[in-house]
């Protein structure tokens, strides 16, 4: 073939590669959203739910709570899993059950079959949430997989803000068992493309399953301070997030006086906030390195939570208040999640589905830490949301400052 010719061909095929990265990116893309579309797409139908139901607002809030448990603890299953039998067959799977379990959701008569299917329905979304990571560290290395991984945290950061606008349009339409049919809907069309465009990116499958051989790759990585830190940083960061989600309908809608859709409305437009901060993180990483990034960012969510915290014991419970520095605090997460996760997974290409199960499992206990801590600390709301929200950050930046500690190398003694 002429060298012309080459370059033509050449030139044809890539935009065909061009294509097929960006449809896999956004496929795994909308993978990644599964655990948190079904976790605040059905926020603003809680009080329809309960009422349907027939049952209090504590046992409906319980079916966000028994769905992060699920979610942190089957993680730890699906990714070892992954890295023996494949990451298609197992995510295949878990999609159906996925799609199947929200179905049963939608239908559920009672709140304890309710609670059952949510637990399940967790499972099948960890598989995405598990298997997206892991799909990605099998293709993408260094400066690209950060990208990637940018690309796919940036994006699914908008799921927790656009979905419960979403979420508050379908409940006015067809009630609170509309949001579950809506994601047994998106679910399927996932599972289709899964089908069509996702093969085996696993080319190096691990010989065994064992759960000692399971539980000693989970403790090497806990005990690797390269793994740790990155990973608790991320999992401060959406407890924080989390706490913000459990409390934020209560203080924009009970307190600030918004309506159900002014405040999916209102959510919406702050994601633009994760956006930026997503865009600006492998950027920052290429000027600061890793742990500066990081520190960055869990530094700009501690500001912003203390802002808050201080406007809010000042008597400025108003829009401005709560809203300047809420952007601010995104902005920081929308930094640390994409650096973190990709810092987390980079040293393990081995066990990349252990590690993306051990990252999940941290960043979902993370999550309901956060829901727990907010109950918990004393004080009036709504001052306790920014303290809560403060707390985890400054949290997550020591325990990457000490795990950073504990990864440097000693100083070599003077003549050795």
């Amino acid at each position: 073939m002429s060298e012309s010719r080459m370059g033509s061909a050449a030139g044809l095929l890539l935009p065909n590669i061009r294509t097929r990265r960006s449809r896999l990116l956004a496929l795994l893309t909308a993978l990644s959203t599964l655990g948190l579309l079904a976790t605040n797409l059905y926020l603003p139908s809680l009080p329809g739910l309960a009422a349907d139901l027939q049952v209090g607002a504590a046992d409906i809030r319980l079916t966000l709570t028994v769905f992060l448990a699920g979610l942190a603890i089957s993680q730890l299953v699906v990714g070892p899993l992954s890295d023996r039998y494949g990451r298609r067959p197992v995510l295949l799977a878990g999609l159906a059950l996925y799609v199947a379990t929200s179905i049963a959701c939608a239908l559920a008569a009672s709140v304890e079959m309710l609670l059952l299917w949510r637990v399940l329905q967790a499972i099948g979304a960890c598989t995405g949430v598990v298997l997206v990571r892991a799909v990605a560290r099998d293709l993408f290395e260094g400066a690209a997989l950060t990208r990637a991984m940018a690309v796919i945290a940036t994006l699914m950061a908008s799921a927790p803000g656009f979905s419960p606008l979403v979420g508050g349009l379908i409940e006015t339409v067809w009630g609170w068992r509309g949001n579950f049919w809506f994601v047994a809907a998106f679910g399927t069309v996932c599972l289709l493309l899964t089908l069509r465009w996702i093969g085996e990116t696993n080319r190096t499958p691990t010989a065994s399953i064992a759960v000692g051989r399971v539980g000693r790759t989970y403790m090497s990585l806990l005990a690797n301070p390269l793994f740790l830190g990155p990973a608790l940083a991320t999992g401060f960061a959406l407890a924080a997030l989390f706490a913000y989600f459990s409390a934020s309908p209560q203080l924009i809608i009970d307190v600030l006086g918004f309506t159900p859709l002014g405040f999916g409305l209102l959510t919406a437009g702050t994601v633009f906030a994760v956006f930026a901060g997503g865009a600006a993180g492998p950027r920052i990483a290429r000027r600061l390195g890793a742990t500066g990034t990081l520190s960055l960012g869990m530094a700009m969510m501690a500001a912003g939570a203390a802002a808050m915290a201080l406007l809010f014991q000042a008597g400025e419970i108003t829009l401005a208040g709560f809203l300047a520095p809420q952007i601010l605090f995104l902005a920081g997460l929308g930094i640390v999640n994409p650096v973190g996760t990709a810092t987390a997974l980079q040293p393990f290409p081995q066990v990349a589905g252990a590690a993306s199960a051990m990252l999940g499992f941290l960043q979902m206990a993370g999550g309901t830490l956060g829901t727990l801590l907010l109950t918990a600390l004393p004080g009036a709301f709504p001052l306790t949301l920014p303290l809560t929200m403060g707390i985890l950050a400054l949290a997550g930046l020591a325990a990457l400052l000490l795990c950073r500690a504990l990864a440097a190398p000693a100083p070599v003694a003077a003549g050795s």
